[in-house]
């Protein structure tokens, strides 16, 4: 009798099923699932001249690598909105201008995107329109931002 190479394969993957199958304790990564939340989601929000929205998100502080991910357009590249990354801590009074404190982190309005890895803990971003007030000053925008982690 003659085992040809597509009947000995057959006889591995079987012997392979049945030698893993007494495995009860599966890797640690094979647990590991990837969780998204969502906490910034505009769309068409017009933004006046020394106004700002604030987005606050919890970093929980169980989990692996956190990273806020996302991308936002302008409808009038002209009128860019400035973006800050700040702890909560850094950040207690909505009045104040974010480029006037410490630690924060201000994004590129240009290049439209954000991935930056925060540590546990409260954090705010920050969409500003530094112009003055005035009818011709607002800026309208839409995107996203989310909180991705692994747990």
């Amino acid at each position: 009798m003659r085992v040809r190479a597509r009947d000995s394969i057959v006889i591995v993957l079987i012997a392979l099923t049945f030698g893993a199958s007494g495995c009860e304790e599966q890797p640690g990564f094979m647990n590991t699932t990837k969780s998204t939340e969502t906490f910034m989601n505009l769309e068409d929000v017009i933004v006046q001249g020394q106004f700002r929205l604030e987005f606050r998100v919890t970093v929980p502080a169980d989990v692996t690598h956190p990273s806020f991910e996302g991308l936002w357009t302008f409808r009038n590249p002209e009128k860019p909105l400035r973006v800050y990354v700040l702890r909560a801590t850094d950040y207690p009074d909505s009045n104040v201008d974010p480029a006037t404190l410490p630690n924060y982190f201000m994004l590129d309005p240009i290049v439209n995107t954000i991935h930056v890895h925060p540590t546990p803990g409260e954090w705010v971003v920050v969409l500003h329109n530094p112009a003055d007030f005035g009818p011709t000053t607002a800026s309208e925008v839409s995107g996203g931002i989310v909180l991705s982690y692994w747990r």
